[in-house]
């Protein structure tokens, strides 16, 4: 009987530190789900925050390739002598300029 006095003395003893090292790996394990969950709302959030951008990047690429085709077009005789017309109400030498009476403005 001394054997196993011995031995429920051992396990006493080795009892409270198996406890506490369940409960420091418990912890941990909870600790590292938080983060885990956490840096997968942030990513989420992150990558909407870039489809966004995405979206607002192709709009500005639009507005800017408008805006350099019209560069392009000032430099031609045609689009100012259109814009002189259209815009500054210019006509050329000898023309006739006709005004629709039943128009209206």
């Amino acid at each position: 009987m001394p054997m196993v006095r011995e031995k429920l003395e051992e396990q006493r003893k080795k009892g409270p530190k198996m406890k506490i090292r369940t409960v420091v790996y418990i912890v941990l394990a909870i600790y590292a789900g938080l983060i885990f969950f956490n840096q997968t709302a942030t990513m989420n959030k992150i990558k909407g925050n870039i489809g966004d951008l995405n979206k607002e990047k192709a709009v500005v690429e639009e507005k800017q390739d408008k805006l350099n085709k019209e560069l392009e077009n000032l430099n031609k005789d045609d689009y100012i002598e259109a814009i002189a017309r259209k815009e500054l109400g210019l006509i050329r030498e000898g023309e006739e300029v006709f005004v629709d009476s039943g128009k209206e403005e």
